[in-house]
């Protein structure tokens, strides 16, 4: 059984007109993870595995990290792909408003805008 210890965690940027403007911006964030009992009374240590006693057994779940992280990372590109796209409608949006406004007085654009 497969379980994901880890997410995407996304914030999506803004163009808004009048507002501060920022880009996207993600995280790899821990989803789940568990905090085991240290035979040598160790603390602080968070894990994102099961107990592994066999190489294989250690070999699996680096394996499944890294398929999990190559989903998020497809997850990220499709993120940032979708907020490219939107800033680029976003500016070329203001652009026109822009243009169309050179012919009529500067004081009705901003009115209107």
């Amino acid at each position: 059984m497969s379980t994901n210890s880890l997410q995407l965690f996304d914030i999506p940027g803004s163009y808004k007109e009048g507002k501060l403007p920022h880009g996207p911006s993600a995280y790899v964030a821990l989803k789940t993870w568990s905090k085991p009992e240290l035979k040598n009374d160790e603390d602080g240590f968070i894990v994102i595995s099961s107990e592994c006693v066999t190489f294989d057994e250690f070999q699996y779940e680096v394996d499944r990290l890294i398929k999990e992280l190559e989903t998020i990372k497809k997850q990220a590109k499709r993120f940032f792909q979708k907020d490219k796209e939107k800033f680029q409608a976003s500016v070329s949006y203001h652009k026109f408003i822009d243009s169309s406004c050179i012919s009529w007085s500067s004081g009705f654009c901003k009115y209107f805008l």
